[in-house]
């Protein structure tokens, strides 16, 4: 199988230790102790994780009007999409670059599975939307029928349209399949985003894509959630907030996209402690870029967050949607008008009556009758009896 790191999927979720919550007084009292014995019972190796499968989460953001303040529409958006930028173009020229990759390249290689499950389908043109477009394109090179790839991002380091994810710069019916992987979740307007994304689709074009969602690195936020409670007496926004698999669905409904499909997966991924993981987020783009987040966190807190991490977890684990939608189109599949239907229940009840069981020598067994069979407790099968 294709793998980056060493990746399986999880099909169980593992919290150490289950009998406990983050913020119990059992809890704080572990951290308080591991963090003041300092770094030395942090191992902050830089090992290669053990990685597996993904999702992500989105709170519900409103649309100011033309009458609030800057401040005001900049509390209406969550996410600061210079410093986003800022931190994508620093990934983007670190030399090492391709080391943080693994995470995209096997999510890109899922899109990638899923995009071939559709039969019959050619895309010659095709929109691969965000930072992690040059992966999805090269599997997309690999599929019969694409002729043309543009790639759409914000950062300005890597060779590609410049544009702003929430703003995209093409003519109505220009593109027969929109990709994007992993790079929704940073964006302030996400119902806008799925309005023009359709824009841009001929009809009965596609739109795929993979983004983080809800409870990804709850690990990470509860760490810092009880740091800070206990050194700072408060807390603040370290992880952003992500959108569930029923927004998602309600969200490509509202852009007016048809047949629309949601599935996710969970990804979980091993790692030494807290400071690799960030170091890791940090290379992949990914750090906190909220409007309002701490500009600075003490070392102290620091230390006691990645001691709850270590004591706590030892594992990040996350999810990641998948969604399918299609410009609408004559040619596609419709629900039929009420009180079309030509067989009724009441029919379907009276034939499945009629249905006749037969054992392996194909004679007739009569159905049982209430009262009757060893559930009905008859016979000297029962316990106790004499």
């Amino acid at each position: 199988m294709r793998r980056a790191a060493v990746l399986q999927r999880a099909n169980t979720r593992s919290r150490l230790p289950g009998a406990f919550s983050a913020s119990s007084p059992f809890a704080r009292g572990q951290i308080r102790r591991l963090s003041a014995e300092g770094c030395n019972r942090i191992s902050c190796t830089t090992t290669r994780l053990a990685a597996a499968p993904v999702t992500m989460a989105w709170s519900k953001r409103g649309l100011a009007s033309s009458s609030d303040s800057a401040e005001e529409q900049r509390a209406m958006n969550v996410f600061n999409r210079h410093v986003k930028r800022l931190q994508r173009d620093r990934a983007a020229a670190d030399p090492e670059s391709q080391d943080y990759d693994y995470l995209r390249k096997e999510i890109a290689a899922r899109l990638a599975d899923r995009l071939n499950d559709i039969l019959d389908r050619e895309f010659p043109s095709v929109l691969a939307l965000g930072g992690a477009a040059a992966g999805v394109a090269e599997h997309l090179q690999e599929i019969p029928g694409v002729k043309r790839i543009v790639q759409l991002d914000s950062s300005l380091k890597p060779e590609r349209v410049v544009a702003d994810e929430e703003l995209i710069p093409f003519e109505e019916g220009t593109f027969d399949l929109v990709i994007s992987n992993l790079a929704l979740h940073w964006v302030n307007d996400l119902p806008g985003v799925l309005a023009q994304i359709r824009r841009v689709l001929k009809p009965d074009g596609l739109f795929l894509a993979s983004m983080f969602g809800e409870e990804t690195l709850w690990e990470l936020r509860n760490a810092f959630l009880v740091a800070e409670q206990d050194r700072d007496g408060g807390i603040s926004n370290h992880v952003s907030p992500f959108a569930g698999v029923s927004d998602v669905g309600d969200l490509l409904t509202r852009a007016k996209f048809a047949l629309p499909t949601i599935d996710q997966e969970e990804v979980v991924v091993d790692f030494a402690d807290a400071f690799t993981l960030m170091r890791d987020l940090r290379g992949m783009g990914e750090s906190n870029a909220q409007h309002f987040r701490r500009p600075y966190v003490p070392r102290s807190t620091m230390y006691a967050a990645a001691a709850a991490y270590k004591a706590l977890y030892g594992k990040e684990d996350g999810r990641v949607v998948y969604m399918i939608g299609w410009c609408p189109h004559e040619s596609q599949q419709k629900p039929k008008e009420r009180g079309s239907a030509q067989f009724s229940l009441k029919e379907f009840a009276h034939s499945v009556g009629e249905l006749k069981v037969v054992d392996d020598n194909g004679n007739e067994i009569a159905p049982a009758r209430p009262g009757e069979g060893p559930e009905a407790g008859g016979g000297d099968h029962s316990c106790g009896r004499h």
